[in-house]
């Protein structure tokens, strides 16, 4: 017999309900650790007037993400992401974090924690980046 051919039937822990044929009690993606806080959820959407539309969950989460939010964009090609939420964080998020999140055509989206926040941040520029002008 080739070894090929040869069965190795799983440990008895890692069966499903006892299955001699091995099939693994867990579903393979749990080998990669997703934690339940990054587990990615389906809203299915809602069916009005033979259309569809997003449930309200859905709606006020997009709305939640814009609402302390900043939209700029650079002169020029913009620093690398990592190197932009560094900086942005050092200076205007001295006490929370600030996302940053690249949207096309180097366009930003700048998520701040409150709107005295945003105020400030309008107030007080131009802001010139390594050389580059980010308009907001």
């Amino acid at each position: 017999m080739s070894e090929s051919s040869v069965a190795v039937p799983a440990p008895a822990s890692e069966t499903l309900n006892g299955d001699s044929r091995g099939i693994p009690s867990k579903p393979w993606a749990s080998l990669f650790g997703i934690s339940e806080a990054n587990r990615l959820t389906y809203i299915p959407p809602e069916v009005v007037n033979g259309g569809l539309r997003m449930p309200k969950v859905v709606r006020e989460a997009g709305a939640a993400r814009w609402k302390h939010g900043l939209v700029g964009q650079f002169l020029q090609d913009p620093p690398p992401l990592y190197v932009l939420r560094l900086r942005v964080n050092k200076l205007w998020g001295r006490d929370v974090l600030v996302t940053v999140w690249l949207l096309y055509d180097k366009m930003l989206l700048i998520q701040l924690p409150n709107q005295k926040v945003c105020e400030w941040i309008l107030e007080n520029g131009p802001w010139f980046w390594f050389n580059n002008l980010l308009y907001l």
